[in-house]
């Protein structure tokens, strides 16, 4: 029997706002709603039952006011999470919207200049005026300094957001810690779900895929202009081959012709697409690094699904979770992007964002050109050549049969 979900709500004592003591609202809640993504401020939304319209008169649905939200299965209920009323709308039914206390980052609109700094140490002293520095800011360092970096008009969560989006960088903020990086793949999964088409008895009761499957890009060309050299500099990223999802470097070409067979090196994975795109860095270096960051982009992105499971209180952003019996492309291991848990009269359930982390990711791309460590297969010397065996070719226009060697 699965226990029933429950939701609670505490106000948090405010004098400044005329809140003396905190009070329970957990016994009005008619539909909870918590959206916890990694690229934005975590946010709940919670419709409130008033018949009475008490709730109308008091300062515990003003804007301002802090809840302590919490929810779960039975007596498994998640810690405490401070939110924030933002929004309030109804009567006999009202409909609150709060956000993560942490939203103060994206209060205020500033404008300032930071020289000579890379991205990462910019981000790391942003985060440290809000107070997220050592093991509570895990920021992955960029090496390509920058004369200026400019924040004109914006808030220092969309300032650190634009200049992640920069790097082709994932933003990860909540109250306990700031992540700006690439995303992880190393985790082992925390949850593994079952997709049973047609069946009642899975955790699966939805799944759909949002990203174009027949579309690979197995190398990025970045192209810009030197105005010193007055030349055009142009940067190839691919994948190395331990990470082109089981394409083999070499295969065999037949000639159609003579029914020969040569050894031949992939210059890209089969059935996967170049993309070439222009850039406006000057520098070589930020040129590869650019398309180094947009080849790790477009994988990242090349699977992406949407699942409706079960709900999970423990179920979080950033977490690894594996997906088994949904065929051979779309099973395996996913990073959740978001997880919005909706609780109702009609149960508990929480719709993931996912993206497919593919096979050897966690390696860096390299460029064209580089030299590839020695125990990858790119060091390898083609194979030798097989020995010739004996062929009949049969000629379609007299039917006779010819010998020859392939």
């Amino acid at each position: 029997m699965i226990p029933a979900p429950s939701v609670r709500i505490v106000t948090t004592a405010a004098p400044a706002l005329g809140l003396r003591s905190p009070i329970d609202l957990s016994n009005r809640v008619l539909r909870f709603t918590y959206e916890d993504r990694d690229d934005a401020v975590d946010k709940v939304t919670v419709q409130l039952a008033n018949p009475d319209l008490v709730l109308l008169d008091r300062h515990d649905v003003l804007g301002g006011a802090v809840w302590q939200v919490s929810w779960g299965l039975g007596g498994a209920m998640t810690r405490s999470r401070a939110m924030t009323v933002r929004t309030v709308r109804g009567v006999e039914v009202l409909t609150i919207e709060g956000h993560a206390r942490h939203i103060a980052m994206d209060q205020v609109v500033r404008s300032r200049t930071f020289h000579g700094l890379t991205r990462s140490q910019v981000m790391q002293q942003v985060a440290a005026e809000h107070g997220f520095q050592g093991a509570f800011a895990q920021i992955v360092e960029t090496e390509e300094p920058f004369e200026t970096i400019h924040q004109v008009a914006e808030t220092d969560a969309r300032f650190l957001r634009r200049l992640a989006r920069l790097e082709n960088f994932t933003f990860s903020l909540d109250e306990d810690r700031l992540v700006i990086g690439p995303a992880s793949s190393l985790s082992e999964p925390v949850r593994v779900f079952h997709w049973r088409p047609g069946r009642n008895d899975g955790d699966v009761k939805a799944l759909n895929v949002e990203s174009n499957l027949a579309l690979v890009v197995g190398e990025v060309v970045m192209r810009g202009r030197d105005p010193r050299e007055k030349k055009t500099v142009t940067a190839t990223a691919t994948r190395t081959p331990d990470e082109q999802r089981g394409f083999e470097r070499w295969f065999d070409r037949v000639s159609g012709e003579t029914g020969r067979t040569r050894v031949e090196e992939r210059t890209a994975p089969a059935g996967t697409a170049t993309l070439t795109q222009p850039t406006t860095v000057t520098s070589p270096a930020g040129i590869q690094r650019k398309a180094n960051a947009q080849l790790r982009r477009l994988d990242a992105d090349a699977v992406k699904v949407t699942l409706q499971v079960l709900g999970d209180a423990t179920l979080r952003t950033r977490q690894v979770v594996e997906l088994r019996g949904a065929s051979r492309r779309l099973s395996g291991r996913y990073l959740v992007r978001a997880a919005k848990h909706q609780i109702s009269a009609e149960g508990y359930v929480v719709d993931l964002t996912a993206r497919r982390i593919v096979g050897g990711e966690g390696a860096t791309v390299q460029p064209a050109g580089a030299t590839p460590p020695a125990n990858s297969t790119a060091a390898q010397t083609p194979p030798a050549a097989r020995p010739s065996t004996p062929v009949d070719l049969i000629d379609p226009e007299t039917g006779r049969t010819q010998e020859t060697t392939r």
